[in-house]
């Protein structure tokens, strides 16, 4: 429950969040997709949720099944062999084909264990690793959530979190790239230091 409790408080604002995505599209004609398994469309349609969304998400593939993520995202099976379809070798992959599929800037993937099924002695259930497709590349990232959380409170959290960490790459990329405006109506921005672990520095 305290785990739940941090994660209520970390994403205090999510409608902020979605709304800051669009807005930083927007400002600089971004594009972005998206290429789930264990989230099984929902940051689509978290995303897609947001008022003229079209401007900036135009897709996402729901790669649910292994031989999926094959065929429609171009991930390697020899990948998924050596690594596991849980990994972030295959978010990797994932991200960076439906960037390709989709022609966007930006892309986000994830691939995990939800529950209550599934799961290996060395990826257990509640693992979900993340893919960013970035204009300087790919992040990836591997989280372990709580054997405490059920499977819908794995996706929501997981959703939830790949949404947060890709507005915080947008604005790490305005940043970068010197152009760094005021996204949200309250003026408050996000510390630029919260994503130095994403691979970027």
């Amino acid at each position: 429950m305290e785990y739940l409790k941090r994660v209520k408080e970390e994403f205090a604002g999510y409608e902020d969040i979605l709304r800051n995505i669009g807005t930083v599209c927007r400002d600089r004609h971004w594009t972005v997709a998206s290429a789930e398994s264990c989230t099984s469309g929902r940051i689509a349609s978290h995303l897609g949720q947001l008022p003229g969304s079209s401007d900036f998400f135009r897709g996402g593939v729901v790669s649910y099944a292994t031989d999926v993520k094959s065929m429609c995202l171009g991930v390697n099976k020899d990948t998924i062999d050596r690594y596991d379809v849980v990994s972030e070798e295959v978010a990797k992959e994932m991200a960076a084909g439906v960037a390709k599929l989709m022609e966007t800037d930006f892309a986000v993937a994830t691939t995990g264990y939800a529950g209550p099924g599934g799961g290996t002695d060395t990826i257990p259930v509640g693992t979900v690793c993340f893919g960013y497709k970035t204009p300087r590349g790919v992040i990836t990232e591997k989280l372990l959530f709580p054997r405490t959380m059920d499977r819908e409170q794995i996706v929501e959290a997981a959703t939830q979190h790949a949404v947060q960490t890709l507005q915080l790459i947008l604005i790490k990329t305005m940043a970068d790239d010197n152009k760094v405006a005021s996204i949200a109506k309250t003026g408050d921005v996000p510390d630029y230091d919260m994503v130095t672990g994403l691979g970027y520095d």
